[in-house]
């Protein structure tokens, strides 16, 4: 059974890099040098470092030993959008759901905070073709050319169908 909690530790937020790297070479498209530049700057001072912020969420997929199956990284803004920055399964817990139950984690974790639309960028032709239209979200444009020349494929979801009235609010966070 899939445990979802918030990444709390230095170790949790290293794990989060390991798993990111383990990934770039075969589930994103990447020319190497690409791959390097992203290495630097997401090592795991970058997941520990925003691991406690307000704008940056960070949840880890535990199987029933304890051990990081995957993560997702949400970055929660004002006017009820949040982005999805990252969402990966390590290969060898591919295809047991884990990737599916922390997309809907977050989905709900975003509606109790009144989140009504939720966005994100992907490379991957698997998740663009498969993964992300099968949980609801839309192809909405593309970023040709974006970070390090690649193309980014935006997709969006609405949670609700219009804003809710708490983000209207002065002290809404």
């Amino acid at each position: 059974m899939l445990k979802i909690s918030r990444i709390k530790t230095s170790k949790e937020a290293t794990e989060c890099a390991r798993i990111l790297f383990d990934s770039l070479a075969t589930d994103f498209p990447y020319k190497k040098e690409t791959i390097v530049k992203y290495q630097e700057e997401f090592c795991g001072d970058f997941f520990s470092k925003i691991r406690n912020k307000k704008d940056h969420i960070i949840f880890g997929g535990y199987d029933a030993v304890g051990k990081l199956m995957g993560f997702a990284q949400l970055d929660p803004s004002v006017g009820g959008v949040a982005d999805l920055n990252w969402i990966i399964v390590s290969p060898e817990f591919r295809g047991l759901g884990v990737g599916s139950d922390l997309l809907k984690f977050c989905e709900n974790w975003l509606l109790k905070r009144h989140f009504h639309f939720f966005k994100l960028c992907t490379e991957s032709k698997i998740n663009r073709e498969i993964f992300y239209p099968r949980h609801g979200f839309k192809l909405v444009g593309i970023y040709e050319n974006s970070w390090y020349g690649e193309n980014e494929y935006i997709f969006a979801k609405h949670l609700a169908s219009q804003p809710f009235k708490e983000v209207f609010k002065p002290d809404h966070s």
